[in-house]
């Protein structure tokens, strides 16, 4: 056999190579493509910050996960490359497909461009004879003329790059940061939130967004973060099945360098924070870490299974409007001995179906009717009055009927007396502290507190240990409009009563927490009186 020109050898050369490229474009596995093809940086070793990206079991098993659902949801321990591994994957997806649009969201503006340069590092590391960073092909076409270059070609702009393909449409991944209108222009065929979590507006972008990739022959999400206590992304975390989500969970040892030593040391130094930010459980990655609200709340002291609450006891009840936001309805007992008891709960999730105001009220004012054994008749437990949210006594502007959410609840048959609540979040907070604070029985040694919940409440008890302070005033719950309805129901009812028990004598000083209630009462008396006359 003769030996190859040097011609013939240049000719086979871009055979193979062409055939390699169209073998990349058409039929190589992602899971292959990311480990012949993908470089990533590295900050392990600062004399070598490229590496070629080899994944490790638990990312090719993610990888896979995600390639066959077209929902996921991503919780994961703290620095896995998981973020790196998707943009990989939506690279090979752009390469792939003509017309494909993928994007990416991220907290702020900063990472959003922060992703953006990840995806640049990834494409300007394959080789050049697959695709070429726009100065290239302009270098080239300098110097061969133009037109020379008619392979594929990426174009790099802040938040985006776009991929250049003769004859065909070009591809594009987007990058933005998860701002209040982010979702209404998002359209692509594959989305993916990083850091979910963390997301300030996560709710209304997802509710926004999901039409897009809402399609029966295509269209994929993918949400990864670490967790955050209250976030919209643990509450599809926890009910992912009811969603359609698929769930995949990266523990802190899905990097097989983590030794127990490893994670031992980095517990010393992080402490409560190790869990949530390096889980070894999904009940882990649920925890708070030292920004919980209530850390005394206390599944086995502060709930109870349900009894029949004696007539004689005084009662009352609480509601928290809502009709696009969730809404909670409650009825409290107090006992003999001044124990709080929850007792009733009427409260939706924010993914079931949106119930009218009178519905709301229909359904409680059900609830309070009960068969007397004595007489054989149905009575009506007697309740002293319900405190309802401010907003109850507003009329919407698009309600042309003038009539505010009191007379939407006389119209489904309450006819209970309502109060407004007193709404101090400050407050609130304190005041919920006081009722959940620990009583030892001196006789037999139990613990109990003030605050007792029955175990059917479930969407209170569930909520509770969720709940974390506000980022600029741990002296307030954050604002979690998707969850805290029962934790504001409950509050309005434990101050309204509570204002009645902090009254002290006339001639005995009054603490400045009691001179603060009694402002916002009074206030909210001289309001009522105003809106009398």
């Amino acid at each position: 056999m003769k030996d190859l020109s040097e011609k013939e050898k240049q000719a086979a050369l871009q055979k193979a190579i062409e055939m390699e490229k169209e073998y990349i474009l058409t039929d190589c596995p992602t899971e292959e493509f990311i480990n012949e093809y993908c470089y990533i940086e590295s900050k392990d070793d600062p004399g070598n910050p490229v590496i070629k990206f080899k994944m490790w079991d638990s990312q090719k098993q993610a990888l896979h996960d995600i390639i066959d659902n077209r929902l996921n949801i991503v919780l994961k321990a703290r620095q896995l490359g998981f973020t790196w591994m998707i943009l990989c994957y939506i690279v090979h997806l752009c390469l792939q497909f003509s017309g494909y649009t993928a994007l990416i969201l991220s907290e702020t503006e900063g990472k959003s461009k922060e992703l953006i340069n990840r995806v640049d590092f990834v494409l300007r590391h394959l080789p050049s004879w697959l695709i070429l960073e726009q100065k290239k092909v302009i270098e080239l076409e300098k110097q061969y003329g133009k037109g020379f270059y008619r392979g594929i070609y990426y174009i790099k702009t802040t938040l985006s790059i776009e991929f250049v393909r003769f004859g065909q449409e070009n591809s594009y991944i987007k990058a933005q940061p998860a701002t209040e209108g982010a979702g209404r222009s998002l359209t692509g065929d594959i989305v993916f939130f990083d850091e979910w979590a963390f997301h300030k507006w996560a709710s209304e972008i997802f509710d926004a967004a999901y039409p897009t990739i809402n399609r029966p022959t295509s269209g994929k999400f993918v949400g990864l973060s670490t967790n955050k206590r209250g976030s919209f992304f643990e509450h599809v975390w926890k009910h992912a099945e009811a969603k359609g989500f698929h769930k995949i969970f990266l523990n802190c040892f899905a990097d097989p360098r983590r030794t127990q030593e490893w994670y031992d040391n980095t517990a010393k130094a992080m402490g409560n924070k190790v869990q949530q930010e390096y889980p070894r459980t999904e009940e882990e990655a649920m925890l708070a870490g030292d920004n919980v609200s209530f850390p005394e709340w206390s599944y086995e002291i502060h709930t109870c299974e349900p009894f029949d609450i004696p007539h004689h006891w005084r009662r009352f009840g609480a509601v928290d409007n809502g009709y696009n936001d969730p809404y909670a309805w409650y009825k409290i007992a107090i006992s003999d001995d001044g124990i709080v008891y929850v007792y009733y709960e009427n409260s939706r999730w924010r993914e079931e179906a949106q119930v009218k105001y009178s519905d709301q009220a229909r359904v409680y004012n059900a609830s309070l009717y009960y068969l007397n054994e004595e007489t054989g008749k149905m009575d009506k437990e007697r309740l002293d009055y319900i405190v309802a949210g401010l907003d109850a006594w507003h009329s919407n502007h698009r309600d042309n009927t003038g009539k505010n959410l009191i007379d939407y609840y006389r119209d489904g048959g309450l006819n209970e007396g309502f109060i407004p609540a007193v709404t101090d979040r400050k407050l609130r907070k304190a005041t919920f502290h006081e009722y959940l604070a620990y009583i030892a029985d001196g006789n037999t040694g139990n613990v109990t507190a003030k605050l007792q919940v029955f175990r059917t409440c479930e969407y209170l008890i569930e909520i509770m240990p969720q709940l974390v302070n506000d980022d600029n005033n741990p002296e307030v719950v954050a604002d979690l409009s998707d969850i805290d309805n029962p934790y504001d129901s409950l509050g309005y009812a434990l101050i309204s009563h509570h204002a009645t028990k902090s009254v002290k004598k006339i001639n005995e000083e009054k603490t400045p927490q009691q001179l603060h209630k009694e402002r916002l009462m009074n206030s909210g008396r001289k309001s009522r009186r105003m809106r009398r006359r």
